[in-house]
């Protein structure tokens, strides 16, 4: 079985056992909610190797060609939102709900590419909550 087998193997795994909420994934989850093991993570990302392999990581991740694509497309919409060519509507483009502001003071609403990142299609945007964000992502999974 190849790597790639594996993972889908497990992932597919992993999905059914919290369709199941059996009371393996029950007891896989308060493991990893203990406060040791959250300690222990904390510890390691915040050690220096740590930081640097993961910004070696980002750097590599954002000359890949789909991301340079992806990040045009954001820049574009993010442009046209700020000079008024695309406007931020009140409520969420798809279950019609009223924009929740977040903790931060920005708006609960997230551009979305749904047409694609190329050129033509780049500043065509519908405005979605988290929640249908969530919804749209895990359905692609």
């Amino acid at each position: 079985m190849t790597v790639e087998e594996r993972r889908k193997h497990d992932r597919e795994n992993k999905q059914l056992q919290r369709k199941l909420n059996s009371p393996y994934a029950q007891r896989v989850r308060e493991s990893k909610r203990s406060e040791r093991v959250k300690a222990h993570r904390r510890e390691l990302r915040s050690s220096p190797e740590h930081r640097e392999k993961e910004a070696a990581y980002i750097r590599e991740y954002r000359k890949r060609p789909e991301q340079i694509i992806k990040n045009k497309a954001r820049s574009r919409a993010r442009f046209g939102l700020i000079n008024g060519i695309i406007v931020r509507p009140d409520c969420c483009d798809v279950c019609k709900q009223p924009d929740k502001k977040l903790r931060n003071g920005k708006s609960g609403l997230r551009m979305d590419h749904y047409m694609g990142y190329d050129d033509e299609h780049a500043m065509i945007v519908r405005f979605i909550c988290v929640t249908c964000d969530g919804k749209q992502m895990r359905k692609h999974d």
